[in-house]
C-alpha cells in the first residue's frame, strides 16, 4: 500500500480509541517504526492530533471539530 493509504488506515486504526504501540501499528502496515512517526507528523500538520502517551503508545486525539472517518 502506498503511503496515503497506509495513513488512512493507520487513522482507521486509531478510532477505535484503543491504544497502540509504535511497533503494533508498523506491524499491521507492513512498515518500520520510523515511519509510523512520519505518518503521525503528517496527521498533525493535517490537524489530526495523535497523542503519545508514555514512549511509544498512540491515541487519536481530534482537537479540531473535524474529525476524519465519521469519529
Amino acid at each position: 500500500m502506498g503511503k496515503i493509504g497506509n495513513v488512512l488506515t493507520m487513522l482507521k486504526i486509531l478510532e477505535n480509541g484503543q491504544k497502540y504501540t509504535v511497533k503494533e501499528l508498523a506491524e499491521r502496515l507492513e512498515v518500520s517504526k520510523r515511519m509510523i512517526k512520519i505518518y503521525k507528523s503528517e496527521l498533525e500538520k493535517a490537524g489530526i492530533y495523535i497523542e503519545t502517551l508514555f514512549k511509544n503508545l498512540l491515541l487519536i486525539n481530534c482537537l479540531k471539530d473535524i474529525c476524519p472517518l465519521g469519529s
